[in-house]
C-alpha cells in the first residue's frame, strides 16, 4: 500500500475531510486519514507564522492502482488539490 500527503487551506477543512472521508474505499482499499502535526522543535521555530502543519493530512492505505485522477476526484470537493 502507498501513502501521500494533502494540505488544505484551513484546519476546519482538514478536520472535516478527515472525518467525512475516513474509511472511504478507493480501488478496494479503505483509506486511513490522519492529521499531521509539527515536531516540537519545528513548532518553536514557527512562533511568528501560524502552524500550518495541522492543515495537512496523511493518507494511508492507498492502492498502488489508484491514479492522480482518482485522488483529485475524491478530495477536490473540499478545495484545491
Amino acid at each position: 500500500m502507498g501513502f501521500g500527503f494533502i494540505e488544505f487551506d484551513s484546519i476546519d477543512t482538514a478536520v472535516n475531510v478527515c472525518r467525512d472521508l475516513q474509511g472511504t474505499v478507493l480501488d478496494g482499499h479503505a483509506l486511513i486519514l490522519q492529521l499531521c502535526h509539527a515536531k516540537k522543535d519545528e513548532h518553536h521555530h514557527k512562533k511568528v507564522d501560524s502552524d500550518k502543519s495541522s492543515t495537512k493530512l496523511i493518507v494511508r492505505n492507498v492502492a498502488f492502482e489508484a491514479t492522480d485522477k482518482d485522488l483529485r476526484q475524491l478530495f477536490s470537493p473540499f478545495g484545491q488539490v
